[in-house]
């Protein structure tokens, strides 16, 4: 009987100190994501502060549409992202964090993953949108209304049922990054972060998000 109690004190003990290492792993992870996220969202809000004041003022960049394994060594915005003839500023871009043309270190997650990018069409360098006035941003998050002209996410690690491929692009990659999502046309569906004790922890959403506003964009413009 001393034996069982032992066993079962040991496993409770077991499963006690595992709870906590997600916990503080998750924790861990929730800080940095934090800490990567506002570093991108500041120097793209300055970005568009800085831009010439004669076509790109209030404008943000192209994302790195490159491969996921270049992001270390480039991390250069492209000149143009997926521009469409005639409807350039109703397509968003999405992609890796242009962290060479933004002035950063390439930027990475607790979980060493690359951080991703979604400009608005009609906020991206190229577009021929008049600024000001300042047009509602067209990006959205779970389908709720506000004016996001861009994201920057921190995707964590793959789920058990993400597999990703370092040698393509982060567009093509996007659904083994984000867990849910209804593209870039459109709106972004992020799913609460799981911490359901029950949930596997290679299954548990994991991605994190920080919105740049319309307001955003107006205040880094007018300040300077």
């Amino acid at each position: 009987m001393l034996l069982t109690l032992t066993v079962l004190v040991m496993a409770g003990l077991s499963f006690a100190l595992d709870a906590l290492l997600i916990k503080s792993s998750r924790v861990r992870e929730d800080v940095r994501a934090f800490q990567v996220l506002s570093q991108a969202k500041e120097a793209l809000i300055a970005y568009a502060g800085a831009s010439d004041r004669t076509n790109n003022l209030g404008r943000l960049p192209c994302p790195f549409l490159g491969n996921i394994s270049n992001y270390d060594t480039d991390g250069t915005a492209a000149s143009e992202c997926n521009a469409v003839t005639g409807v350039a500023d109703t397509v968003n871009s999405f992609g890796l964090l242009p962290w060479s043309t933004l002035g950063l270190a390439p930027l990475r997650d607790g979980s060493n993953s690359p951080i991703l990018y979604a400009v608005a069409g009609r906020y991206k360098r190229g577009s021929s949108t008049s600024i000001p006035p300042y047009p509602a941003g067209n990006l959205t998050l779970n389908n709720n209304s506000g004016d996001y002209v861009a994201f920057v996410f921190a995707p964590g690690n793959p789920l058990s049922t993400q597999t990703r491929v370092l040698n393509d692009t982060a567009a093509n990659q996007q659904a083994q990054f984000l867990e849910r999502r209804a593209g870039i046309t459109g709106d972004f569906e992020l799913a609460k972060i799981d911490v359901n004790s029950t949930t596997p922890a290679a299954d548990r959403y994991n991605d994190r998000v920080l919105g740049i506003s319309q307001n955003d964009l107006i205040y880094a413009v007018t300040r300077n």
